[in-house]
């Protein structure tokens, strides 16, 4: 049991969404920009998103204020939610500013879409952002990447589990995780397409 809650903690922890957004992002930008644009889609995404989110987390964890860094509790993750929008946002404006009609700048619009929708949705259920977002990137990592589409599928089960395994979700909230992170995936490949 023990080797069991090890591997879904580091399932977890790999499937967080600051790492996988990080990860997921900077492969589509090496495969679809120069090295030059890739570059400064990474730099505004780590930068101006991935630090200041988990800087944020992190303090609030260490305050008291959140109880987890995955900010599990439903009321805490509003204030999370509210944050990662903001800088989300910001980080949306500057890719739009430097990368304008790009694929990259309409993802990352989605993507702010995404933390809202959910950020509503939490009203009534805790969404699984780590699915959500698995899914989201997973869609499209795969149209530059079709030999990763079975390995992309079985991390994204094996994060499910992991979520469910560690009582950070029930089985609805992974339900609706898959479902937002389905929707925002296919209006991006209609978007990019």
């Amino acid at each position: 049991m023990k080797i069991l809650l090890k591997f879904a903690s580091l399932v977890s922890w790999m499937g967080h969404p600051l790492f996988t957004s990080a990860l997921m992002i900077t492969l589509i930008s090496l495969k679809r920009y120069q090295f030059k644009e890739a570059c400064v889609i990474v730099a505004i995404l780590v930068f101006g998103v991935i630090v200041p989110a988990n800087l944020y987390t992190f303090l609030k964890v260490r305050k008291g204020s959140f109880r987890d860094f995955d900010v599990s509790n439903g009321k805490e993750r509003l204030y999370f939610y509210v944050a990662i929008i903001i800088l989300m946002s910001m980080g949306t404006g500057m890719l739009l500013y430097y990368l304008p009609n790009t694929a990259i700048a309409s993802g990352s619009v989605l993507t702010v879409l995404l933390f809202i929708t959910a950020f509503f949705i939490n009203r009534f259920i805790k969404v699984s952002l780590h699915v959500s977002l698995t899914i989201y990137f997973s869609f499209i990592i795969g149209q530059f990447y079709p030999d990763l589409y079975l390995v992309l599928f079985v991390l994204t089960m094996l994060i499910a589990w992991s979520r469910l395994f560690l009582k950070r979700h029930t089985s609805k909230e992974i339900m609706v995780g898959t479902l937002v992170g389905i929707i925002y995936a296919t209006i991006l490949n209609y978007i990019i397409k």
